[in-house]
């Protein structure tokens, strides 16, 4: 969501190692969560409380490829950071 507050802890990005969009939640709700972490995917739903968690290598993948591709797409229309993490080249 784009509010004051947002903007002004997107505005420390740099500083935090971090990457933020700011996307409307009335036209793109999401409530729930997906974390993504090793080989490991979590669902979470918090109104119902119900955790999903699955173990395997291209489920985390596949989980990986679809944030790439709504991270691409959200650049089109949120707010995008002002002062982006850009991490360093190894």
């Amino acid at each position: 969501e784009d509010t004051p507050f947002l903007r002004s802890i997107q505005n420390d990005d740099n500083k935090q190692f971090r990457n933020m969009i700011l996307i409307d939640p009335k036209k793109y709700p999401a409530v729930d969560r997906i974390n993504i972490y090793g080989d490991k995917v979590s669902i979470i739903s918090f109104k119902n409380k119900i955790v999903l968690t699955m173990e395997s290598e291209s489920v985390a993948q596949t989980f990986r490829s679809l944030f790439e591709l709504a991270w691409i797409g959200s650049q089109k229309v949120g707010k995008v950071s002002p002062n982006p993490y850009i991490p360093p080249k190894n």
